[in-house]
C-alpha cells in the first residue's frame, strides 16, 4: 500500500461530494446536521493543497483539511466505506445519536436501516 493510500484509509470515512459548479470531490465526512427547516447537510473536510514551512525556512506542499458543508442531496457514498458511526445533529460520543436513531426506527422503517450506508437514508429522514 502506498503512503497516500495508507493515509486515505486512516482519514475516512469518505464520501463523494458534488460542488455547486458540478465538479466532484472526495471528502472526509465528519457529521450530519439537520437544520430547523428539516434539510440535512453533510459536514465534511476537503483535503486541499497548502504550503508547509519548517523551522529552517524550507517549504513543501501538503494537504490540509478544510471544513465545508454540502446539502445531503449533493453527497454520495463511496463503496466499501463505513458510515454507521458518523454523528448526526452534532451528537457527541454517539449517545444522542443512538437515542435519536432508536426513536426514529420505531416510527418508520425507512430509518431503521434499509440502507445500511446511512447516506441515502438521510435524504428521507424528514419522513421520520
Amino acid at each position: 500500500m502506498e503512503a497516500s493510500e495508507e493515509w486515505r484509509s486512516k482519514a475516512g470515512p469518505w464520501v463523494r461530494g458534488t460542488m455547486p459548479d458540478g465538479q466532484q470531490l472526495d471528502l472526509v465526512i465528519t457529521g450530519w446536521t439537520r437544520t430547523a427547516d428539516g434539510q440535512w447537510w453533510c459536514e465534511a473536510e476537503a483535503i486541499l493543497p497548502t504550503r508547509w514551512e519548517d523551522a529552517e525556512g524550507r517549504s513543501r506542499p501538503m494537504g490540509a483539511p478544510t471544513p465545508i458543508t454540502l446539502p445531503a442531496d449533493d453527497v454520495d457514498p463511496i463503496p466499501d466505506e463505513e458510515y454507521a458511526l458518523v454523528p448526526r445533529d452534532g451528537a457527541i460520543a454517539g449517545r444522542q445519536w443512538v437515542l435519536e436513531r432508536l426513536q426514529c426506527a420505531t416510527r418508520r422503517s425507512v430509518c431503521s436501516g434499509e440502507d445500511r450506508s446511512g447516506l441515502r437514508r438521510q435524504r428521507h429522514a424528514s419522513q421520520c
